[in-house]
């Protein structure tokens, strides 16, 4: 008798959090920024923002891995206004990632988790 296998892969998670000495609303301005992404992320080489950044609008960006430019489209599934925002980013190679950015000012900081 064969082994029932479930052929869903395993989901990843991986997250970062930091205590930042800045506003809330700092925070948030430079995480919706979707066009000085490049200027701040290493591989990113550029960034296109399709619509108005609201629910259901994409962006997409090309990002260098392993040598190789590639594009990668996301789309906003989720967006609290100076609290939350969330992509849903299908990948080029096949799979797909939730990335999620959640902002929680308290007193004269915010916490930041990604």
């Amino acid at each position: 008798m064969r082994k029932k296998t479930n052929k869903r892969k395993e989901a990843r998670l991986v997250y970062a959090r930091a205590d930042l000495p800045i506003s809330a609303s700092l925070v948030w301005q430079r995480t919706t920024d979707i066009l000085s992404y490049p200027s701040f992320t290493k591989f990113m080489k550029k960034a296109v923002l399709e619509d108005e950044f609201k629910v259901g609008s994409y962006w997409t960006d090309v990002s260098t891995i392993l040598f190789f430019p590639l594009k990668f489209r996301h789309q906003i599934i989720d967006l609290r206004e100076e609290r939350a925002v969330a992509y849903l980013i299908k990948l080029p190679l096949g799979g797909k990632v939730i990335q999620k950015f959640e902002i929680v000012p308290k007193n004269n900081e915010t916490k930041a988790k990604i």
